[in-house]
């Protein structure tokens, strides 16, 4: 899937990205500073041009981390919301990001919950809800 997604990002034509494989046309590239001014014709902000640009720069940088991490296994750190909710703090490079960094990910060795396992998830539920002095037996025995 990587060698088709760098294959058509460097396609003009591509008809995956859709043109978002590029800056906006109307986007000016200050090459003396090396940064990106963002204007249309009538030299106001635009917000289509930088929509554009925003996502081109997304699509660019989970290529870039795509093909630095292509033969590497990697941990996404996760954590818990006080709602018991996952999230995982990375914001590029996840499988909680946007469509095309998820079809890149594939899970190397995956863990299935079974009870000696199931007790770390259960007391950090339990340290959530402020039930933070409960033993781990007690969470346990009694997780509700």
């Amino acid at each position: 899937m990587l060698n088709i997604l760098v294959q058509e990002f460097f396609n003009k034509s591509s008809f995956i990205y859709d043109g978002l494989n590029d800056y906006h046309p109307e986007t000016i590239l200050n090459t003396e500073n090396k940064e990106i001014e963002i204007y249309n014709k009538k030299t106001t902000y635009s917000k289509k041009v930088f929509s554009h640009n925003s996502k081109y720069n997304l699509y660019k940088q989970v290529i870039s981390i795509a093909i630095l991490f292509k033969n590497f296994c990697f941990y996404i750190p996760t954590f818990f919301d006080f709602r018991g909710r996952i999230y995982t703090e990375i914001d590029y490079f996840s499988y909680q990001a946007e469509d095309m960094a998820k079809s890149l990910i594939m899970f190397n060795n995956g863990c299935k919950l079974n009870h000696e396992n199931i007790k770390y998830v259960l007391q950090y539920l339990a340290n959530l809800g402020g039930k933070s002095k409960l033993t781990l037996k007690n969470i346990y025995l009694h997780p509700a």
